[in-house]
């Protein structure tokens, strides 16, 4: 079996204009490490990536593969195994129409290999049916299957349009070109094997146990998979491990010809969101140092605190709780109160640093005790009554993760409060250090309009909001940074500066510091978000 993947072709940079064949392309300045895989639909072979790859290849090192029966792979079985053995170590997939289809099943097959998905395009099924009415009528697909079986020919001179039904002369003219060509070049069996493909594959298992993120685009206008799609593929997401998103654009089928621009800016905006941004054991570590002098310097935690269990007294209030889940339960004073406010309730404590569970373990704070990562929590779905978190998910990678794990977590009817930090909070911090460097030393947090738009498209019956500001104040640069630091609020970013860079620099940050010191001291602000969430 020859992969395209492994071809010959030497590393190269693609040109503007240049004949797209399959292979690996090398991208001068990658905006990430791994490479990003594209898969063409039905219908052609990889010049269907025509003038789209050159954009693509300005962000990414890309490996451009031939589906099964085409190219380098005309003799690979038609099935996502013989594909799997053809991927890097690492990658991403990108697959438009039937290519996006057999990048799910990549994804489900291959979960190690993948670090994440976009399709253009794709549904779910191709071919309707009765518990999917949202795709192409059988009848539709019948006849396109029969003109084919006559006269591949003629079914591709029709198909051009009904691909490209939004595209200019030029660009029509173009596609019918491409195909017309990879029509001379290979079988007409490679052709109906993929209408077999297509008729036969149904993703929606796959994709409702997506484990990677995941971005499906759907047009407007396309004549092959409906519009109306995008919401029956968005419950769909809306159940996996990973949460992805399904957006519409304003075109048809060939949404990387009608819209190149806008499609690949798409793309580049969701794998760089989907860069890791913190590192998770980089926290956990920091806290669990932190935990012998959390308490004495909490101050903000315990007001936040106070004002979020005043929130759940009033949440449960008419409600049978029989259990609850301190989400984060650092030290356990909340445990404990939880305990004595709910005498007859299993309150259950956990938090992603051990070290903290140790200490509150051996200070009797709280009874059930659990490691556990609010974006993987390892509780069955159902269990709890009520959720309590408070200052602990804003060191979370994934907001939408994390709020789906708490929906699975509680019981129908159940409620969870939760306090957390949004964008403007340590902005005196994140304003002298820029005038030092371009590092990153503050964590970004997540706004409350995407924590609201994310409970929302999951599900949450009631959804409440609530806002705070809080500064607080310090005689000087050294009390300040050392109340952070004993709470364990650390920068913690992947992309963070290894260290603060030296006497000169602490100096330099220590004089922009003080330009903003008012008549009670220097200030340091936070944002606290308060939420809401009734399942």
């Amino acid at each position: 079996m020859t992969s395209a993947v492994n071809s010959n072709i030497p590393p190269s940079v693609l040109q503007p204009g240049a004949p797209v064949a399959p292979g690996y392309y090398s991208a001068s300045q990658p905006l990430v490490d791994e490479p990003l895989v594209m898969l063409h639909g039905w219908g052609g072979d990889s010049r269907a990536w025509q003038d789209f790859a050159y954009q693509l290849n300005q962000h990414f090192h890309l490996h451009i593969l031939d589906l099964p029966g085409f190219g380098g792979n005309r003799h690979a079985p038609v099935n996502h195994q013989s594909l799997i053995e053809m991927l890097p170590q690492r990658c991403y997939l990108l697959g438009w129409s039937l290519g996006g289809m057999v990048a799910v099943q990549l994804a489900a097959g291959a979960p190690d290999k993948i670090a994440g998905v976009i399709t253009l395009a794709a549904n779910a099924k191709f071919v309707a049916s009765d518990d999917w009415p949202t795709a192409m009528a059988k009848a539709t697909f019948e006849q396109f299957y029969s003109g084919a079986s006559r006269s591949l020919q003629t079914t591709l001179k029709r198909f051009a349009p009904l691909v490209g039904n939004d595209l200019d002369k030029t660009q029509l003219a173009q596609l019918r070109s491409d195909l017309m060509a990879a029509q001379k070049a290979y079988p007409d069996a490679a052709y109906m094997s993929g209408l077999n493909w297509l008729q036969t594959l149904d993703n929606r298992e796959s994709l409702a146990q997506m484990a990677v993120p995941s971005l499906h685009l759907l047009g407007e206008h396309d004549q092959l998979v409906p519009a109306t799609a995008a919401q029956p593929l968005a419950k769909l997401l809306i159940k996996a491990p990973v949460v992805g998103a399904v957006e519409l654009i304003q075109c048809g089928h060939a949404l990387h010809l009608a819209e190149p621009q806008a499609v690949a800016q798409k793309i580049v905006q969701f794998i760089g969101a989907n860069q890791p941004n913190r590192d998770k054991q980089k926290v956990a570590d920091s806290f669990s140092r932190a935990a012998p002098t959390y308490d004495s310097v909490a101050q903000l935690q315990r007001k936040v605190g106070a004002r979020l269990s005043g929130l759940f007294r009033r949440s449960i209030v008419r409600r049978q709780v029989d259990s609850v889940l301190d989400l984060g339960s650092g030290t356990g004073i909340y445990s404990k109160a939880l305990a004595e406010l709910l005498p007859d309730a299993t309150v259950v404590s956990t938090d992603f640093a051990q070290g903290m569970l140790q200490y509150a373990r051996s200070q009797q704070q709280g009874e059930l005790f659990c490691v556990g990562d609010a974006e993987q929590l390892p509780f069955a779905d159902d269990s709890f009554s009520a959720l309590f978190s408070s200052l602990m998910v804003q060191w979370c990678e994934n907001t939408a993760t994390v709020l789906a794990e708490i929906y699975r977590v509680l019981k129908p009817g159940g409620c969870a409060v939760i306090a957390t930090l949004g964008p403007g909070t340590l902005y005196e911090l994140n304003h002298a250090w820029a005038q030092v460097d371009d590092d990153q030393h503050v964590n970004k947090f997540t706004s409350a309009k995407v924590w609201l738009m994310q409970a929302a498209q999951l599900g949450y019956a009631r959804v409440e909001y609530k806002k705070e500001p809080i500064t607080q104040y310090y005689d000087n640069v050294r009390d300040l940074t050392h109340s952070l630091k004993a709470l364990g609020a650390r920068n913690v970013n992947i992309r963070s500066a290894a260290g603060l860079g030296g006497r000169q620099k602490i100096a330099e940050f220590t004089r922009a510091y003080e330009t903003q010191r008012t008549q009670h001291g220097l200030p340091l602000s936070y944002q606290v978000d308060y939420f809401i969430l009734e399942k």
